[in-house]
């Protein structure tokens, strides 16, 4: 996981959160994405070579806070 840079090595701000969205390619499954709040970027969870998909948002949600410890909450541009 990647949080922007701070001045301080290694220091996260902590800004990002964790969103869950349809997938753009597979609009049936559900991924976990990072973002900051207001912005009009996103960046996924796991690489595309390593994606997890997820057959509902509350597996999605609940895989989140399994891995990342934090409770996904649904992007405000997904669908």
């Amino acid at each position: 996981m990647t949080r922007l840079y701070t001045g301080q090595p290694l220091a996260p701000d902590m800004a990002a959160q964790l969103y869950v969205m349809r997938d753009i390619m597979q609009p049936k499954a559900w991924r976990l994405c990072w973002s900051t709040p207001g912005a009009d970027s996103y960046c996924m969870a796991e690489g595309e070579c390593s994606a997890i998909y997820h057959r509902t948002m509350r597996a999605a949600i609940a895989y989140g806070e399994r891995r990342y410890g934090e409770k996904a909450t649904r992007a405000p541009w997904s669908d």
